[in-house]
């Protein structure tokens, strides 16, 4: 399954930043978030202990071509960031892309390395940073808690790590379009709850932000959404589906969604959350 994901994102790299639009947007919430509970406009009992004049350490976990990385960088004075991910050809667009932030000041620092979110605490040093950030990569992982429990390992005493994470009810009109037509489901159907993550994240960190965001788009048939999902590296068959979808298929997709939601229609359910290291 690793190896997939790993293949799906490095032959997405090329089409990815024109298709992920969803995930760029995602990210900017993510960031504003981050950028509010660092200006403690939440007011919580336990506050950001950061300011975003600080000079801060920062790894992108699951950094993509780094498009949402350049949006934090524009936002935060930051001395160094570190990023990471599984694609060996999204680090390249990742590096060309954050380089020139450097170049123009945005931070002293910058190491990029192909490593897998799981293996962050055996492979960096504990306790080093400031801030972890993931936009849309987490609900990848084969090993959510592992995942999370070593990203806590990296943070310094209370750090912060802000995360968006795809839950459960991602793609459900899909998901039952290719259910009745293949008797299968999707790879989101695989996801987590977002009661099961928010679960598993409370024992790490104390949240001062966890929202659920439910995004809904609107496709010209499933054939369309099929080749956008493709794109941004998401693989929506699922590795059980012995044989790719016939034309047949789509079009036998298509008439189940125009007949139940009126349309190719797909749903997003996303967890925004900022929290504390405990």
């Amino acid at each position: 399954m690793k190896k997939q994901i790993q293949h799906a994102f490095n032959r997405s790299c090329a089409t990815y930043s024109e298709t992920s639009f969803l995930q760029t947007e995602v990210g900017a919430i993510l960031v504003h978030a981050l950028k509010k509970a660092v200006d403690d406009e939440f007011g919580h009992p336990h506050p950001c202990p950061l300011s975003q004049t600080d000079q801060i350490r920062l790894i992108d976990l699951g950094c993509g071509e780094g498009s949402v990385t350049k949006m934090f960088l524009e936002g935060f004075k930051t001395c160094s960031i570190t990023c990471i991910d599984i694609s060996e050809n999204m680090l390249a667009l990742a590096e060309k892309n954050i380089r020139v932030m450097c170049k123009k000041g945005a931070c002293k620092e910058a190491i990029f390395l192909k490593i897998d979110i799981e293996d962050v605490a055996d492979i960096l040093e504990r306790g080093k940073y400031d801030i972890a950030f993931s936009n849309s990569s987490i609900h990848w992982v084969i090993d959510i808690e592992r995942a999370i429990r070593a990203i806590s390992h990296i943070l310094k005493d209370k750090g912060v790590f802000a995360s968006s994470i795809f839950t459960k009810n991602s793609l459900k009109e899909l998901d039952t379009a290719f259910n009745e037509v293949t008797g299968k489901h999707i790879t989101a159907n695989r996801f987590w709850s977002f009661d099961r993550i928010k679960a598993c994240l409370l024992k790490y960190f104390t949240p001062i932000v966890c929202e659920r965001l439910i995004l809904m788009r609107r496709y010209e048939n499933v054939f369309s959404l099929l080749k956008t999902l493709k794109k941004t590296g998401v693989n929506a068959g699922s590795p059980i589906v012995k044989r790719p979808l016939l034309m047949r298929d789509i079009k036998r997709m298509d008439d189940i969604m125009q007949d139940k939601y009126l349309g190719a229609m797909a749903s997003y359910e996303v967890m925004v959350f900022v929290g504390l290291k405990r």
